[in-house]
């Protein structure tokens, strides 16, 4: 079988480089994949790069059918890997599989702190594994320092074993380590052994080769920019025949404006000054935050008034797929034919001051905003009550030196666990194999 000596597609050398980051495939099924996977099956695999819509199409769905199967990529990766493994010369296997048993000891390294401090974290108040805690679970004194019989327990050989046995993330990387170690069968023992230079040699030419595709790739951008400059006189003039249909769009919506609104108000509009739109009972203030051509959301800032000029709440309303200046007018019709509360039905209150807490307008949607509040199921008032209460009592900063400091006390621990949890009695003969530091 031949070595690739081209670079793989974008998103499935990305989708390799986090796997083999994550601890989701070892070095030899990374290797293979890139040396020797058929392009065509790890696109399949993987799948083609997600756009903006189908994030949100997917997230939409989320609560009914989850889509994060990364797990499952990385089985279906590793089974194409070791289809191909048997098919290559046996010294090319033993130097794969030898790399893929010293990557289980540098995933091993590099991972087991983060999981210290899920445990520490997750014992003293939540966040990591598990929920947050509140009220009494909580293991942390009104000075922010952890219990002392806490701290005990998470010192403790025996919970940290617990604590390695029962979680998913090492289970999960206990099956790369069997797999892994299933390989070894594969080729005499006295095959396994470090021929790394000639593997990065061969990585090596592959990404130069791809660096010289994408100086290729920048070089056809580049022409392709020269030759849109070129054409662009024709662009500039077809830009400024859209800016002057948009002016002749603005100078009749104006007209309608000034007809309801008065020519001296929308002229303060449009060098953007707040004005007043006034109502049966309260006033709108408006001030343009773009162009008064733009269209849609976020284009007019929009406060609530009494008529006696007091600031009542700010306001998110908007007319869809409408430029801002008939917006305005759509409000100013509204406003001025008694509708008010419709407007005021539809609005977001982003902000309510003291003194419109308790304006009749607005007395109504703040009952309703309390009433939401207290009809959200117990369990997420709770836990939003809960994380508030750790926010006053600790900072991230604190957080990250309690953390730091568990870490460099118990690494030798947490490392001889979850080592013997992931490579199980091997650990000590694997590690001689790869001449590193026994764990």
């Amino acid at each position: 079988m031949e070595v690739r000596t081209t670079a793989l597609p974008g998103h499935v050398e990305y989708h390799i480089d986090c796997a083999t980051e994550g601890g989701e495939i070892d070095w030899c099924v990374s290797n293979t994949l890139r040396l020797y996977g058929d392009a065509d099956v790890m696109d399949e695999i993987i799948g083609s790069p997600l756009t903006i819509q189908d994030i949100r199409d997917r997230v939409a769905r989320l609560p009914l059918r989850p889509w994060n199967n990364r797990r499952s990529i990385a089985e279906e990766l590793t089974a194409h890997a070791e289809k191909i493994l048997p098919q290559l010369p046996i010294e090319r296997q033993g130097a794969l599989i030898y790399s893929g048993i010293a990557s289980l000891f540098f995933i091993i390294a590099s991972s087991t702190e983060y999981w210290s401090n899920c445990a520490i974290s997750d014992a003293i108040d939540g966040g990591y594994l598990e929920p947050y805690r509140r009220g009494r679970h909580l293991r942390i004194g009104r000075n922010g320092k952890p219990f002392k019989n806490m701290m005990r327990r998470l010192h403790s050989p025996s919970f940290i074993r617990r604590y390695v046995k029962r979680s998913e993330p090492i289970e999960e990387l206990r099956q790369v380590a069997n797999a892994a170690l299933r390989r070894l069968d594969l080729v005499p023992i006295g095959l396994v052994r470090d021929a790394g230079e000639d593997l990065r040699r061969e990585l090596n030419a592959q990404m130069e080769a791809g660096r010289i595709a994408l100086r290729e790739r920048e070089d056809r951008m580049t022409e392709a920019f020269r030759a849109e400059a070129a054409a662009g006189r024709k662009a500039v003039r077809q830009m400024r025949a859209k800016v002057r249909a948009r002016r002749r769009v603005l100078k009749r919506a104006s007209v309608m404006a000034a007809g309801i609104l008065g020519m001296a108000t929308v002229g303060a509009l449009a060098r953007g000054e707040p004005i007043r739109i006034d109502g049966p009972t309260v006033t709108l203030e408006v001030q343009r935050r773009t162009s008064l051509a733009a269209i849609g959301h976020g284009t007019l800032a929009i406060s609530l008034l009494d008529h006696g000029g007091t600031r009542l709440a700010d306001l998110c309303v908007y007319i869809d797929d409408t430029p801002a200046i008939d917006q305005v007018t759509g409000f100013a019709l509204c406003m001025r034919s008694g509708l008010e509360a419709e407007v005021l039905k539809t609005a977001n209150l982003t902000m309510v001051t003291p003194a419109g807490k308790g304006h009749p307008a607005i007395a109504t949607r703040r009952v309703n905003q309390i009433a939401e509040e207290l009809l959200r199921p117990r369990d997420e008032v709770m836990e939003r009550a809960a994380a508030r209460h750790i926010q006053r009592r600790t900072t991230w900063e604190d957080e990250r030196t309690r953390n730091e400091a568990y870490w460099k006390a118990t690494e030798k621990i947490w490392l001889a666990a979850v080592a013997a949890r992931v490579l199980g009695s091997n650990r000590r003969a694997l590690a001689a194999l790869c001449s590193r530091t026994k764990l």
